[in-house]
């Protein structure tokens, strides 16, 4: 994953260059990850603890940016829910300093798909229900 990343090293940091340059590297390696992850949480959390190094050690420049990372993988389906979830509560335990900082960073992001989750919950439990009581 490391000489993946390296790609995104030369990308300007102002936002609309940042967005092309993330936009080209997913277009260059989005396949790679997703089937990487291939839907396993376990390698998820590889991916986005690389991204994580790289945007603290690498591309500094991205230390404040790791969050738009992390939504981009999600909106192209390579990170689900679930695996942003996971990702979050194994930060929430952390000590580490930049980990806290990218928690914070994604902290609406994360709000907004536990939300989602527990919205999605009560609707299969209402579904639930009205299959038994039809029976």
């Amino acid at each position: 994953m490391p000489e993946i990343l390296r790609d995104m090293e030369s990308a300007p940091s102002e936002t609309a260059g940042f967005l092309a340059s993330l936009n080209q590297f997913i277009s260059t390696w989005g396949k790679l990850i997703i089937r990487f992850i291939d839907g396993n949480v376990e390698n998820a959390l590889v991916v986005v603890t690389e991204l994580e190094k790289f945007c603290a050690e690498t591309a500094k420049q991205f230390y404040n940016s790791f969050h738009l990372f992390l939504q981009f993988l999600y909106k192209t389906e390579a990170l689900k829910d679930e695996m942003v979830i996971a990702w979050a509560e194994s930060r929430r335990e952390s000590d580490n300093e930049h980990a806290k900082h990218y928690l914070a960073l994604c902290k609406q992001f994360i709000d907004w798909l536990q939300a989602n989750e527990e919205e999605e919950e009560e609707e299969e439990d209402e579904e639930e229900e009205e299959e038994e009581e039809t029976e």
